[in-house]
């Protein structure tokens, strides 16, 4: 498969590229306000910034693809099992 194809497959999933990516950055930006100043380790602030892209896809692109879902859950509970041991 050409990469033109996998993309061309992808934009049906996620939206278009460029106004994804504005979504995104516009809620990591919010995200990173909320934040300042407060001590988040790494692995926190890497899943929030990868549920803001998920979240970017899904306002997006196709709200009902099941993996969007399923990758926020999965991002969520990286941060969590970090939590708990720190914890």
């Amino acid at each position: 498969m050409t990469v033109d194809k996998t993309l061309k497959q992808r934009k049906a999933v996620h939206g278009d590229f460029k106004t994804g990516a504005e979504i995104s950055q516009a809620l990591k930006q919010t995200m990173d306000q909320a934040l300042e100043g407060k001590e988040v380790p790494a692995y926190i602030r890497e899943s929030i910034d990868a549920i803001c892209g998920k979240l970017a896809r899904i306002a997006n692109g196709n709200s009902f693809e099941p993996d969007h879902w399923h990758d926020i859950q999965g991002y969520a509970r990286l941060a969590e099992k970090e939590v708990i041991k720190e914890g």
